[in-house]
C-alpha cells in the first residue's frame, strides 16, 4: 500500500507545520488515472482568464484540504474536491452566483461517475463541493466539508489575497481603492466598487469562523504578513493605515490563537493534530 507523506508539525514549535509542496502533489496527481484525468478535463475548460480561480488557487487549496481533512481521507478523495470546487465560476456581482456551488457539484459528480471513482467517495466530495461557499454562509455538513471550505477560506489571507484582489478588481470593474480617503476614514466602505475595502471590510472579518487548529494558526500567520503588506502600502501612497484597522487585525488574531474554535456539531469534528509525522494511504 502506497503511503502518502503528509505534513510534520510540533506542538512544541510556533513553526508553520510542513505541509507537501506543489511538486510533490503534482507528482501525486500524475501516478493517479483519476486526479490526471481530471487535470486533462480542466486544463481544457479553465480558460476564461481569471487565475484568481484558476489551476493554481486549486492546487493551493488542495495542498491545505489535504492538511486540514480528517486522516482517514484518502488523499484522492481530498485532490479531487479541492480540483473540482469552481468548476462554475461566476462573478460576485452576478445574480446567477447563489447556484454556482450546486452546479460545480453536478458537473463534479458526473466526471467522477465517467472516470470510475466509487459512490461513496463521489458522495463525500459533492456534498462537500456544494456547501463550500463561506461567503455565501454555507455550512458544511461533514468534517471533510469544513476542510474543503478552510482551505479555500485561507487562499483569501495574506499576500495572495493582494495578488487575487487585483485581478478580480480589474475582471469586475472596480478601483484599487478610493482616490480621496482609501481607508474609509470619513465615508461608508464600499467593498462593490474598491478592492481595498473588499479586503478590509468582507476578507479580512470572515476568518474569524475558521474551525480547524491548523487554519487557525495559519490564519494569524497571514494576518500578519498582510497588515504588513497593507501598512506599507499606506506609507507608498502617503495615507498611513489607521490605527482602527491595525487594532482590529490584532483583535481577531488574538481571538483565532487564544481561544478555542466555538464547539461543532459531531458529524463536523476532525481528529486532532498528532505531534508525529502523519501519512495517509491512497
Amino acid at each position: 500500500m502506497e503511503v502518502f507523506p503528509l505534513f510534520v508539525f510540533s506542538r512544541m514549535s510556533r513553526a508553520r507545520p510542513v505541509l507537501l509542496d506543489a511538486a510533490q502533489i503534482r507528482s501525486f496527481i500524475a501516478s493517479d488515472p483519476i486526479l490526471s484525468s481530471l487535470i486533462d478535463r480542466l486544463t481544457s475548460r479553465l480558460n476564461d482568464g481569471d487565475d484568481a480561480h484558476g489551476l493554481s488557487h486549486l492546487m493551493r487549496v488542495a495542498r491545505w484540504t489535504l492538511a486540514l481533512a480528517p486522516s482517514a481521507t484518502a488523499p484522492r478523495t481530498a485532490i479531487a474536491a479541492a480540483l473540482l470546487h469552481d468548476l462554475v465560476n461566476v462573478p460576485k456581482h452576478d445574480p446567477r452566483r447563489p447556484l454556482a456551488s450546486a452546479e460545480s457539484a453536478d458537473i463534479a459528480d458526473r466526471w467522477l461517475t465517467e472516470l470510475g471513482m466509487l459512490p461513496e467517495e463521489r458522495h463525500l466530495i459533492y456534498d462537500a463541493i456544494l456547501n463550500h461557499s463561506a461567503s455565501r454562509g454555507a455550512l458544511p455538513s461533514s468534517a471533510f466539508g469544513r476542510a474543503l471550505q478552510e482551505a479555500d477560506r485561507l487562499d483569501t489571507l495574506g499576500v495572495t489575497s493582494l495578488l487575487r484582489a487585483a485581478l478580480t478588481s480589474g475582471r469586475m470593474g472596480k478601483d484599487l481603492a478610493c482616490p480621496d480617503d482609501p481607508w474609509a476614514t470619513k465615508r461608508e466602505p464600499n467593498p462593490a466598487a474598491y478592492a481595498l475595502d473588499y479586503l478590509v471590510c468582507s476578507v479580512i472579518p470572515r476568518v474569524a469562523t475558521l474551525q480547524h487548529p491548523l487554519a487557525r494558526a495559519e490564519a494569524v500567520s497571514r494576518l500578519a504578513t498582510l497588515q504588513d503588506a497593507l501598512e506599507s502600502l499606506g506609507d507608498e501612497w502617503g495615507v498611513p493605515m489607521p490605527l482602527s484597522i491595525r487594532q482590529r487585525v490584532s483583535d481577531l488574531q488574538h481571538k483565532l490563537s487564544a481561544h478555542p474554535p466555538v464547539a461543532e456539531p459531531e458529524a463536523l469534528r476532525s481528529t486532532g493534530v498528532e505531534d508525529a509525522s502523519l501519512s495517509r494511504h491512497r
